[in-house]
């Protein structure tokens, strides 16, 4: 089988083929009357390319923020350039304008927060995370769960991938078998299931988890050996 021709047979074929169909739909057109002028021809584009970017800019904030991208696709669409605007606005995460809060962005630029001492990481996840600890803790975490966490949880101190752990989502109760921490953001957490051949990577906002903890101190709990 020429692999070559086929390809350039699909593609060539297919563009043909649709120059075609506008064109034999265009005859029947003007035929009916239909005359537009190449400036309303070129409004017509630019108006519609501007509501349909500016649905498409809406839904990608939406993505970027774990939000439904159809509804905001569709409000995007109905309300060019304000609604983008909008939500850009309001679901971007504000800017510290504090000294010390510049001064910590400066630290976590200097030094990743996966390998920072949890003595300098004071977020309330990891205080109450501390705690637990410290009193009658049996290794699994019912949070709060936070980015600063997650940071924390995915490396140990020499910058190694910790894993596997165990994840109980809140609605259904599932339980998760996790790989390892891919990244933490500031409302959700992407996280590694799988094996090294068939693995992939799924995101949950810190909401959704119930608990979380290391798959030794999850099978401790449940009174089983992490070799069997």
């Amino acid at each position: 089988m020429d692999v070559v021709g086929f390809i350039f047979q699909l593609f060539f074929g297919t563009a043909i083929s649709s120059v075609r169909y506008f064109t034999t739909w265009w005859d029947h057109a003007t035929a009916a009357g239909f005359h537009p002028s190449v400036g309303s021809m070129i409004f017509t584009t630019i108006v519609v390319s501007l509501f349909l970017g500016s649905g498409f800019v809406a839904m990608t904030i939406a993505e970027l923020n774990f939000r439904s991208r159809p509804l905001h696709f569709a409000l995007g669409v109905v309300l060019p350039i304000a609604y983008p605007i909008f939500i850009h606005t309001s679901m971007t995460k504000a800017v510290p304008d504090s000294d010390d809060d510049e001064e910590e962005e400066e630290e976590e630029e200097a030094q990743p927060a996966a390998v920072a001492d949890k003595e300098e990481l004071p977020d309330s996840a990891l205080k109450t995370f501390k705690k637990a600890q410290e009193e009658d803790y049996n290794g699994i975490y019912h949070g709060p769960f936070e980015q600063r966490f997650f940071e924390y949880m995915s490396r140990d101190e020499q910058g190694n991938q910790k894993g596997p752990f165990i994840l109980e989502l809140v609605d259904d109760g599932r339980i998760l078998e996790i790989s390892a921490i891919s990244a933490a953001f500031s409302n959700a957490v992407a996280l590694i299931t799988g094996d090294d051949n068939n693995s992939r990577t799924i995101r949950l906002p810190y909401s959704k988890i119930k608990s979380f903890c290391t798959k030794k101190a999850w099978l401790e709990e449940a009174g089983m050996d992490l070799d069997e």
